[in-house]
């Protein structure tokens, strides 16, 4: 099979196993729809305790949805009793799959470059209004004459800039969330890599995604784009025309932004089993990538910690030996990807290791 197929083969056989298991995969969507309406509803209070209660819970939310969809995908069915102990297997070994801190900060950045880029350009373009130019004036009155006093009950009064200024920060916070949802999708296969792998691998697993998908940027973005688009759309969809409708009646509040979140959600969770599945196969066409890497990686390593005589050669020459015997069963994996890169494990595998 060449590589221009394996895109509409991925969507191909994900739409198989959703329509296999449509039971299944309705429980799944209802409860990420449940969770994240409620976090969504956060937002009508306080963004800041959105994102938290995003890293906090919907994050662990995701990987252990991952690992359910997987089940479904494998014939397994929905494992009972596993919840609790795989949404803490996201902090005990796999709190790096969705790089949350990273993710984070760059969210927190985004936030702020949207909100003041859409506000002026938003502001501006209302400036001619009677209401919106007198409190501008105002305000700019009493920003040059220092009354802190006068201006912060300026803004609480206010029946233009202030409404203005929440919409503006409505869509910085869609903008922010839509990055959000990228990352989770855009590592959405790592979380299959993360799965499979022994625990305290964090750091150095991280560093493989990276470097592989550095070695096959093109490739890795390719696959990504026309697999996992209806995600971003999706969101788009749903967070615009909550957002859109909810200002109609609600216009200058923070409750348009937790609707339009609340109306992605529900769109989400639908596709959420889809989206996984599409992953988990993303995952098996790229494994032989990974698995290249990680032998181009740990050799770089060795080679590197030699150099530096950080070991001996002795043992320099026990971990060669060891990585040659680790190429035969590369050689092994390539074999089997050519003849099917999406193969399936066998009935008999090991239970999750979450």
């Amino acid at each position: 099979m060449e590589r221009s197929e394996y895109p509409k083969e991925i969507r191909k056989r994900a739409r198989n196993v959703y329509g296999k298991h449509v039971g299944e995969c309705v429980a799944i969507s209802f409860a990420c729809l449940l969770v994240s309406c409620a976090i969504s509803a956060v937002a009508a209070f306080d963004f800041a305790l959105f994102m938290l209660a995003t890293l906090i819970i919907g994050f662990p939310l995701v990987f252990c949805l991952h690992l359910y969809c997987d089940d479904i995908r494998r014939d397994k069915g929905l494992v009972g009793g596993t919840f609790f102990r795989r949404f803490g297997g996201y902090y005990a070994r796999c709190g790096g799959v969705y790089r949350a801190f990273a993710t984070a900060a760059k969210s927190i950045l985004i936030y702020f470059l949207c909100y003041g880029l859409f506000s002026l350009i938003y502001l501006t373009a209302r400036q001619g209004e009677p209401e919106m130019a007198s409190e501008l004036q105002q305000i700019t009155s009493l920003a040059s004459s220092g009354n802190a006093d006068a201006l912060y009950n300026l803004f609480i009064e206010s029946t233009a800039v202030l409404p203005a200024l929440r919409f503006s920060a409505g869509v910085a916070e869609g903008v922010t969330m839509l990055y959000v949802v990228h990352t989770l999708a855009f590592f959405g296969p790592k979380t299959h890599l993360y799965f499979n792998s022994p625990a305290g691998a964090n750091r150095s697993l991280g560093s493989l995604y990276s470097y592989t998908a550095r070695s096959n940027w093109s490739y890795f973005h390719k696959l990504y784009i026309l697999t996992q688009w209806p995600i971003l759309l999706f969101y788009v969809v749903g967070f615009a025309s909550g957002f859109t409708i909810a200002n109609f009646y609600l216009y200058g509040t923070m409750y348009p932004v937790a609707i339009g979140f609340g109306a992605a959600s529900v769109l989400l969770s639908i596709y959420f089993p889809y989206f996984s599945f599409t992953s988990g196969f993303l995952f098996r066409v790229e494994e032989k990538e990974f698995a290249t890497a990680s032998l181009e990686y740990a050799r770089a390593q060795l080679a590197n910690l030699h150099a530096h005589s950080a070991m001996t050669d002795e043992e320099f020459k026990a971990m060669s030996e060891n990585l040659d015997a680790a190429e035969e069963g590369h050689k092994k994996l390539l074999e089997r990807h050519e003849r099917d890169p999406f193969f399936e494990e066998d009935a008999e595998e090991t239970e999750d290791k979450q």
